[in-house]
């Protein structure tokens, strides 16, 4: 979205049928595990869990708030950290 809350994006991605939200819930996706902003983040839209993987190199943990890197809801911790993930 824009910042006055109007849809933007047929405008920066021609070309693009949907923006990549609405097609990962459309093709039935139930999980993206991203990473880079070095903390714990789970969150969930739509049925569709996002996963921010921590960084477990940086026993400092004197990354960012989850605030900071702009999550608004979920469960998060502090880096450092590692996912064990089960499929």
């Amino acid at each position: 979205l824009n910042a006055d809350g109007t849809s933007g994006f047929a405008s920066q991605r021609p070309g693009w049928p949907l923006p990549i939200h609405d097609l990962l819930v459309k093709h039935h996706v139930s999980a993206v595990l991203h990473g880079h902003d070095h903390l714990y983040v789970r969150t969930e839209r739509d049925g569709l869990v996002y996963q921010c993987v921590p960084q477990p190199g940086n026993p400092a943990g004197n990354t960012r708030s989850a605030e900071q890197y702009g999550y608004r809801s979920g469960v998060t911790y502090g880096s450092p950290g590692y996912l064990r993930v089960h499929v």
